[in-house]
């Protein structure tokens, strides 16, 4: 049974990283989203999402225990079609450890995703710390 659980849900300053892909003024500020999504009740990856200023309205929706990405599809008719994704290994801190009940220094998957909606428009940066011993990717 998949689960979620928002840890953060705020307005901050753009990174670098952020103005680049989702081409933004420098200054601007981003929305970003932190989430622990469960798997059976048992944490399996620490979500961290960054979206433009625009997608405020997502700080007023209740995010746990939904998907994201389906919420903002069937809501706001927004569906991000093109993903550039990474996957590379990581190791946990003593934060991510916490938040996903493991060791820390314990292997991570470390999926970063950029995502442009149905548009070409750039509009999300992702990145899940996801627990290694629980994942499968399936092509």
């Amino acid at each position: 049974v998949p689960g979620a659980k928002v840890i953060k849900s705020v307005i901050k300053d753009a990174t670098e990283e952020d103005i680049a892909f989702l081409q933004l003024a420098p200054g601007a500020k981003i929305i970003a989203i932190e989430r622990i999504r469960y798997t059976d009740g048992v944490p399996v990856e620490l979500e961290i999402s960054h979206f433009p200023e625009q997608f405020d309205f997502l700080l007023e929706e209740d995010l746990n225990h939904c998907s994201m990405l389906a919420l903002l599809r069937e809501k706001y008719g927004v569906w991000f079609t093109k993903s550039r994704i990474s996957l590379e290994l990581t190791f946990a801190s003593y934060e991510i450890s916490h938040y996903l009940s493991v060791q820390k220094d314990y292997p991570l998957i470390l999926i970063s995703s950029e995502m442009s909606d149905q548009n070409g428009k750039p509009g999300c940066r992702c990145v899940q710390y996801v627990v290694g011993d629980k994942f499968k990717m399936v092509l």
